[in-house]
């Protein structure tokens, strides 16, 4: 049991969003899930189930569908699907105190990724992510710690998780900053309890954003295409052929290492 356990909550109760949940309850932190629907009601009746690599565990957590009644948190992890952040994100501000850090567990280049990246783009969001401003007006930058997530799990049913590889998430801040907020809430909590997820801290996590994204896009080559045109901030690729894309691609000069 931690001696000063964090008050952590989890947005989305999902694969993900259970195993976080499963592993830092089990580490003595104060986890409270937002959830809906029937995975809300399962929860509050059954708990929440993982098994893993380091076997089966079971714990009870306070769950709510109203993030007014789960209260301010230290830590609150968005463990939803990036096309539900602009709806989830708004709802979360009763979560959010002066001082709670908020880490979107969602693989991809995030609305945020040329904040303090000191190119030609520094400072934009990517449109492509944020097209209408919602996330960058729900969230103030202050409270966002990076994150790229390596867990692999599924949910055979509601409120139940499975987990055969390792929990490895790397965190660093927005602008790759080395912090003292990011070595506390995300490296130090870990040392030591083995239940934790692995939390390395990368001062250049930037480039990691880019390994789940390319690894899909190797298997698929069009999102590949449509990604390319539509990462430059500000702007965004009509629907064009795959031909088209190709040109454009060479045109703009949009080689994954421009995001690096």
């Amino acid at each position: 049991m931690n001696a000063s356990p964090l008050r952590i909550g989890i947005a989305g109760a999902g694969a993900i969003g259970c195993t976080l949940a499963a592993r830092l309850a089990v580490s003595g932190h104060k986890v409270k899930v937002l959830a809906r629907g029937e995975t809300l009601s399962v929860i509050r009746r059954d708990g929440i189930h993982l098994s893993d690599l380091d076997g089966q565990h079971h714990v009870r957590v306070e769950a709510s569908d109203d993030a007014a009644s789960l209260g301010e948190q230290d830590l609150i992890f968005l463990c939803a699907k990036a096309q539900a952040l602009a709806t989830l994100l708004p709802q979360l501000q009763p979560m959010i105190g002066a001082e709670t850090v908020v880490i979107p567990v969602v693989n991809g280049v995030p609305w945020w990724y040329f904040h303090g990246e000191g190119g030609r783009y520094d400072g934009q969001r990517v449109n492509a992510v944020d097209p209408q401003s919602i996330l960058s007006q729900a969230l103030d930058l202050r409270h966002v710690i990076g994150c790229v997530v390596f867990i692999t799990a599924h949910c055979p049913a509601n409120a139940v998780a499975e987990s055969h590889t390792p929990h490895l998430m790397i965190f660093g801040e927005p602008d790759n900053c080395l912090s003292t907020r990011t070595d506390r809430k995300c490296r130090d909590r870990s040392a030591g309890h083995r239940p934790h997820p692995r939390q390395p801290v990368d001062q250049d996590h930037r480039q990691h954003h880019l390994q789940p994204t390319l690894g899909d896009h190797g298997r698929h080559p069009r999102a590949a295409l449509q990604t390319a045109g539509a990462a430059r901030p500000g702007q965004q690729l009509p629907a064009r052929s795959a031909a088209d894309r190709r040109r454009l691609w060479r045109a703009r000069e949009h080689r994954p290492t421009d995001l690096s």
